[in-house]
């Protein structure tokens, strides 16, 4: 085969793929995972991500809305790949397909930082692990290099990233990250330079590992520690989550090993919250209607209206009020009528 003929079998190799890719969501599902394997099932999703990547680079702030790269919206919605993968188990485990489209998902469905996504759930678990392990390493590096006064930048960034990453018990054992984090006190306490030019640092690794220490306590016992603020941060839990509802999140994100078991279990608990709280408002009503005291028969008093001859005021359940202006006026116009009338004699019977 010539390098020309090679050059237009590619060709037309890759507008066929560019034109699956553009009109992907319109084609059935049987067909399309019946005639693609899983290396040109995950170049079709490749090309599509690029085709519709954002034209400007948009820098994503803190709390925004914005997905990885700065789309709105994931690339496949979830409706379509979920049903995309039931009907196709050969594709349904792809790590491309997790990374571009279901990371996505979780991400627009499920914003970080929201009420239904605790911290403990930013990332799937083993995901977590070789985070840790990792930083565990670079850590290890630095506590055997003897020049650590030249990695200060690199021990500042890694301090910021232990700091907002959430830590349970089995994370603790699986990484060994805490008997490395010793190590690294120890490292700093003896370098000067480390502790003249930032003078922070080790107060921050060692109150970071007593919060470490906690953890483990807490995994322990009974006690509620709701109100502790921070170690309810270094939990990856919220403020107004209960232990026990935290100890079913540990159990749940341990079983997420990709961003779509995630968004399952997301889907789930958000659920399970709801009906909870569901379940809750209807026991406050029935304790309402149980509860609730009964009003009996009220009785009333009976006004009487009585004109006193006297005062001409109104006389309400016994008590004289003052005559009103109106019949003050009314009583003077009375009086001139019988006068006139009368060629200005008037008697008691007329004022009666």
């Amino acid at each position: 085969m010539s390098e020309s003929e090679s050059q237009v079998i590619e060709s037309l190799a890759t507008k066929c793929m560019k034109t699956i890719a553009t009109n992907i969501e319109r084609y059935p599902a049987e067909t399309l995972g019946s005639i693609l394997c899983e290396m040109e099932w995950e170049n079709v999703v490749r090309l599509k991500y690029q085709m519709t990547a954002p034209q400007y680079q948009i820098q994503k702030r803190v709390g925004s809305n914005l997905l990885s790269d700065g789309r709105k919206f994931p690339v496949l919605n979830e409706k379509f790949i979920k049903d995309f993968e039931e009907r196709n188990p050969h594709l349904a485990k792809s790590n491309v397909i997790d990374d571009l489209v279901w990371k996505d998902n979780v991400d627009f469905k499920f914003r970080k930082g929201g009420h239904s996504r605790p911290a403990l759930f930013n990332e799937p678990w083993q995901m977590q692990i070789r985070k840790l392990k990792s930083i565990s390493e670079e850590l290890t590096g630095l506590v055997e290099d003897d020049n650590i006064e030249n990695s200060k930048q690199v021990i500042r960034r890694i301090l910021k990233e232990l700091k907002v990453t959430p830590m349970t018990v089995d994370l603790l054992s699986q990484t060994g990250i805490g008997k490395v984090l010793k190590k690294t006190i120890r490292k700093i306490r003896q370098s000067q330079a480390v502790q003249e030019t930032s003078p922070g640092i080790l107060t921050q690794f060692e109150f970071l590992l007593d919060q470490w220490k906690q953890v483990a306590g807490f995994s322990n016992s009974n006690t509620n520690e709701k109100n502790n603020e921070s170690l309810a941060c270094i939990l990856g839990k919220r403020k107004e989550t209960s232990d026990a509802r935290h100890r079913k999140d540990v159990n749940t994100i341990k079983e997420c090993d990709q961003w779509r078991d995630m968004y399952d279990a997301l889907v789930k608990r958000e659920q399970n919250l709801r009906n909870a709280h569901g379940e809750k408002m209807r026991k406050i009503r029935e304790n309402l209607e149980v509860g609730r005291s009964k009003i009996g028969t009220a009785k009333t008093k009976q006004k009487h209206r009585s004109l006193d001859s006297k005062t001409r005021g109104i006389n309400v359940n016994g008590n004289i009020t003052a005559p009103s202006k109106v019949n003050v006026l009314r009583q003077g116009c009375k009086e001139r009528r019988i006068l006139i009338e009368g060629n200005g004699t008037l008697s008691k019977s007329h004022i009666a």
